[in-house]
């Protein structure tokens, strides 16, 4: 039909119907192609108001769905403008309704509720659209967390769902109903509720929507402590987002999506696409996982054994006039702890010679020097006089490895079985892995109370996670564990001993006796002494 020649209006109308069509599949790719068709058959000057109408509500919904609140919402107000202008308001409440989805998308609910507000008037021109309204409404009192009031507003609609025979809006309310009944407590409603909108929606084809149903279907699975069940609706749904490139669906809450996506990444699931989807949407949960290292941290800063910063996944590059001092800066925070770290208290480290004013003017360039470096403002919080490195935007190696062997050791005080042993020894040997050396390589004279902690820490975790391995008689394991802490500091002697007892106990004799030697010399050379009598005694007793 496009091809023939016909009334620009009756081409429009295909078009449109082809656009509308692409959207409700979540097809966005392809109903760009046709928005772009139909903008520019309306050029011509007499195309009539309701055409040009059409387009900015296709347009409107394309923004939504494609999490372009800005242009969704510039499109919303044009659409009224001419609507207004020429008295055609036969898209306004479907126009209105596409505003205060953006903006809920959004998390702006003041937005949303002036646009509710507006599309309120016209609830009642027809079924379908009194359901949308209703669909809206839940959303906003989800994201307001008046669960009750969800479910009112959903149940408002109820007979209104079984006669529109608009299946898009029918699927929507269904998971509306679903996530309203799973808040309130009652399951069976919710997964009763779910299972109806995936039905609807994988039948008919509705992408975007099945997109948000696996979603929820993974967070109520999540919910019950059923991790395979949360893992399969995360692999389903990611796959759908990932092929399809979504970056929002309705009924979106960034809180449960940072949770979702959080599961992803422990996972594994559709890594890249997850990844970009936390950055294009801004999802940071409120305790940000700081053992996922492959969560899209901006900012990453590695101190154990090495400096480095990495930024959006690259090398920070410091200008050369700036950069002594504001990595200074940093080192000082993190030495300090990285939170609540008093101003005043790096001023004496830093700026020790100068007066307060100017101590105070120095440290107040080199933060914004700090700043600008991260590009991230909100990364270095300061409130009154403490300074704090926001963990939703930094990543520091010292902090995972303190975080992990916290709660390594609550899970070996609180151990009852072998299983509980083995989630301890896990999580030490996790914590492990990012020791890679002395914080900050002992170049910063401010660092030394924290770098012994930390060191210190590192040691109680080898030799509490080696006496694990010997009791279990896995010998090689703890082998491969005390050699890995003798990498790092071959001064340690319960390493060595560590190493004598398994390599006995495994009937290297010779290995023993290397390992023995080997601890003499070290200690020979650094530190101009002989093995400790506990080592000696060790090696009288099962050598000699």
């Amino acid at each position: 039909m496009l091809q023939e020649n016909i009334p620009e209006d009756i081409k429009l109308r295909v078009i449109a119907t082809r656009t509308w069509h692409r959207l409700f599949s979540g097809n966005l790719a392809e109903a760009s192609h046709f928005i772009e068709m139909y903008r520019e058959l309306v050029q011509s000057p007499n195309i009539p108001p309701y055409l040009l109408l059409a387009l900015k509500n296709l347009q409107a919904f394309y923004h939504f769905l494609g999490n372009n609140s800005e242009a969704c919402s510039k499109m919303v107000a044009e659409a009224l403008d001419l609507a207004s202008a020429t008295g055609i308001h036969h898209t306004s409440p479907i126009v209105m309704g596409h505003g205060a989805a953006g903006a809920l998308s959004a998390g702006n609910l003041e937005s949303a509720d002036e646009h509710l507000g507006n599309m309120a008037r016209y609830a009642h021109s027809s079924d379908w659209i009194f359901i949308y309204f209703k669909i809206l409404k839940i959303w906003q009192a989800l994201l307001e967390k008046d669960f009750s009031k969800a479910l009112l507003e959903g149940e408002s609609a109820k007979a209104y769902v079984a006669e529109s025979g608009m299946p898009m809006t029918d699927a929507m309310w269904h998971q509306g109903m679903a996530l309203a009944w799973h808040a309130s407590g009652n399951q069976a409603e919710a997964s009763g509720y779910l299972e109806k909108a995936l039905l609807i929606s994988n039948r008919v084809g509705f992408h975007q929507i099945s997109f948000g149903c696996y979603l929820t279907q993974a967070e109520f699975a999540l919910d019950a402590g059923d991790e395979a069940a949360a893992r399969k609706s995360l692999q389903q749904a990611m796959a759908i987002g990932k092929a399809r490139q979504y970056v929002t669906t309705w009924l979106w809450r960034a809180d449960t999506m940072a949770r979702l996506c959080c599961k992803a990444l422990e996972e594994n699931i559709e890594l890249a696409y997850v990844q970009d989807l936390i950055l294009r949407r801004n999802l940071i949960p409120k305790s940000p996982p700081l053992e996922f290292e492959n969560w899209p941290w901006p900012i990453r800063v590695y101190t154990l054994g090495r400096f480095a910063v990495i930024k959006d996944g690259n090398p920070l590059s410091f200008p050369k006039k700036s950069r002594e001092k504001p990595l200074t800066l940093l080192k000082t925070i993190i030495a300090l702890g990285g939170r609540d770290v008093n101003e005043n208290h790096i001023l004496d480290l830093l700026w020790p010679e100068a007066d307060g004013d100017a101590a105070h003017g120095a440290f107040k360039t080199n933060l914004h020097r700090l700043r600008r470096l991260f590009g991230y403002h909100e990364a270095i919080q300061r409130s009154g006089s403490k300074i704090t490195l926001d963990s939703r935007y930094c990543w520091v190696d010292a902090w995972v490895f303190e975080r992990m062997l916290s709660r390594a050791d609550k899970a070996w005080q609180s151990a009852a079985n072998e299983k509980d042993l083995q989630k301890a020894a896990d999580l030490t040997q996790n914590a492990l892995e990012y020791y890679k050396g002395l914080l900050f390589q002992s170049e910063e004279d401010m660092a030394i109370s924290h770098r012994e902690y930390l060191h210190h820490r590192f040691i109680q975790a080898i030799e509490q996670l080696g006496n694990y391995r010997q009791e279990r008689k896995e010998l090689e394991k703890a082998i491969a564990l005390y050699e890995k802490g003798l990498k790092i500091d071959e001064l340690v002697e319960p390493f060595y001993r560590g190493l004598m007892v398994c390599k006995h106990r495994l009937g290297r004799r010779a290995r023993a006796w290397n390992a023995y030697n080997r601890c003499k010399k070290v200690l020979a050379e650094n530190l101009n002494t002989s093995p400790s009598a506990k080592t000696e005694a060790l090696k009288n007793s099962i050598l000699n």
